[in-house]
């Protein structure tokens, strides 16, 4: 940003870096994500996401998604796109791959985690747990099981960047008052 000021009479002027909440300097804002963009973002973790103005729908050469329409067993992924599908597969390869990062990357997963799900905020799949279930997809996640050790609680600060990372999503997806997938209520 180039800002200008007067100082006793005097013209000054400054170009000044402007640094968004994810550590991102001079960027324009971040698009929108479905569910599996969200988990291409994830998927490379430690490494950086796609740079902003890539392409992030997973296109390959030949005009097909990367991994759509072939499940985990090589046949067709009949069903892929039902919203309820969609958000569980998403959840657990965010529990599954979070399980195995370090401790030293801990923070940095955080964020990413945060910044990526907010993303999807207007995604189908959040809209349809949000407007249509009335339940907040991301309890599970909440789980010590989905979590590195070091991890598991509150008690610990790696606990508590995690917990206050998923409440933020949860409070910009709007399912923070609503009830948890698979809580006892």
């Amino acid at each position: 940003m180039h800002i200008r000021w007067q100082e006793e009479g005097c013209p000054q002027e400054a170009l000044v870096p402007v640094v968004d909440r994810w550590g991102r300097v001079a960027v324009r804002e971040l698009p929108a994500l479905d569910t599996e963009d969200v988990w291409w973002q994830l998927a490379s973790f430690p490494l950086p996401p796609e740079k902003d103005g890539e392409d992030v729908s997973g296109v390959e050469e030949g005009g097909e998604r990367a991994g759509k329409g072939r499940a985990a067993s090589g046949g067709s992924a009949t069903g892929a796109d039902y919203p309820i599908r969609r958000m569980m597969e998403l959840v657990e390869h965010i529990a599954a791959q979070q399980t195995e990062i370090r401790e030293e990357d801990w923070p940095l997963w955080c964020l990413r985690l945060e910044q990526t799900l907010m993303q999807a905020r207007d995604c189908a799949s959040v809209v349809y747990f949000r407007e249509v279930l009335k339940l907040d997809p991301l309890y599970p996640l909440f789980e010590p099981c989905f979590r590195p050790s070091f991890a598991e609680d509150r008690r610990s600060e790696c606990g508590r960047r995690y917990e206050d990372a998923l409440q933020a999503v949860r409070k910009c997806w709007q399912v923070h008052e609503l009830p948890g997938l698979g809580e006892d209520l």
